[in-house]
């Protein structure tokens, strides 16, 4: 029985490290549009060409493509590491810090539109 618990525990760590993941490509995700529109409205303003505009957005995506994979790895890297000698975090505790997450998810949704 207790190696069940175990793995339940080990669902909700790896679904609550998924989700930070999903955190960190949201907050990327707004980022890009973000930068999208301010270079847009230099566009309109006349300080930035259309071609300069592409240029920085793929440039942009490039290095973001490019950290975002040294970020996956890192992360990889240290939850195989944290599995290793990870506190014994109870479901409470767990379902505390995927409900803040949750929070502020919804947060960032609502800011970006």
């Amino acid at each position: 029985m207790a190696k069940s618990k175990k793995n339940t525990a080990e669902k909700d760590v790896d679904k609550l490290v998924r989700q930070g993941i999903e955190f960190g490509f949201g907050v990327a995700s707004i980022t890009v549009k973000a930068l999208n529109k301010a270079l847009d409205d230099l566009e309109k303003e006349g300080k930035l060409d259309k071609k300069d505009s592409e240029k920085l957005v793929l440039e942009t995506v490039k290095k973001y493509e490019k950290e975002c994979d040294k970020y996956v790895k890192d992360v990889k890297a240290q939850l195989d590491k944290a599995k290793k000698s990870m506190p014994k975090l109870s479901k409470k505790e767990l379902s505390e810090v995927n409900k803040r997450m949750n929070e502020i998810n919804k947060m960032l949704n609502k800011r970006s539109k």
